[in-house]
């Protein structure tokens, strides 16, 4: 009797290391015959057929290795739904910013917003970096940079690659160049660049 159940302890010992290994032996040593332990179902059924002991417990691991797949695949889509959740665009009647503060405080303020869905419009008086607004890649709408008195650059609309209506760049007096557009591919309306005095073409 003892050593049946050093067999049986053994036996276990095996099947939980091979399971965590995710390798499954065909076949266990054994010394003596192991006692019947059939698994049944609720409606009677016997599926090994009162099989020994090692391939009933090889059984019940399967069972629940199939149960735990199950459980991860039912997160991993409920992970790629939030996912895709969060890629929904925002302002779908667009935004405008008139204020240094408002471009400052864009992503603290709304740190999952990357696509804005209707116009982005950036016109104020006091508006001198657009950094805040380094987290946005697409616009639903136009993307519209007007008379801005004191901007210097557009660095921090680099990562947006796709404008759905126009483009305007106007009437910004201190604005030296367009680099900050280079990764800007999709265009969907037309190009206004006019009146803006310092930049050279």
């Amino acid at each position: 009797m003892k050593n049946r159940r050093e067999y049986l302890i053994f036996s276990v010992k095996m099947l939980i290391f091979t399971g965590q290994k995710g390798l499954m032996p065909s076949t266990v040593p054994v010394s003596s015959p192991a006692p019947l332990l059939p698994v049944i179902f609720s409606n009677g059924s016997d599926p090994l057929n009162g099989q020994d002991m090692v391939r009933q417990i090889r059984y019940r691991i399967g069972i629940q290795k199939i149960k735990g797949m199950k459980k991860l695949f039912m997160l991993v889509f409920a992970l790629s739904s939030l996912n895709s959740a969060n890629a929904q665009p925002c302002f779908p009647d667009g935004i405008t910013f008139t204020t240094q503060a408002q471009v400052n405080g864009f992503r603290t303020a709304y740190p999952n917003c990357t696509q804005i869905g209707g116009d982005l419009v950036i016109n104020g008086y006091n508006i001198n970096n657009l950094t805040g607004l380094n987290g946005i890649t697409s616009v639903g709408g136009n993307l519209q940079v007007i008379c801005n008195q004191v901007l210097p650059g557009l660095t921090g609309l680099n990562n947006i690659t796709s404008v759905g209506g126009e483009l305007c760049i106007g009437q910004n007096f201190s604005l030296l160049s367009l680099s900050g557009l280079e990764n800007l591919t999709t265009l969907g309306g037309n190009v206004t660049i006019t009146n803006n005095p310092s930049v050279k073409y």
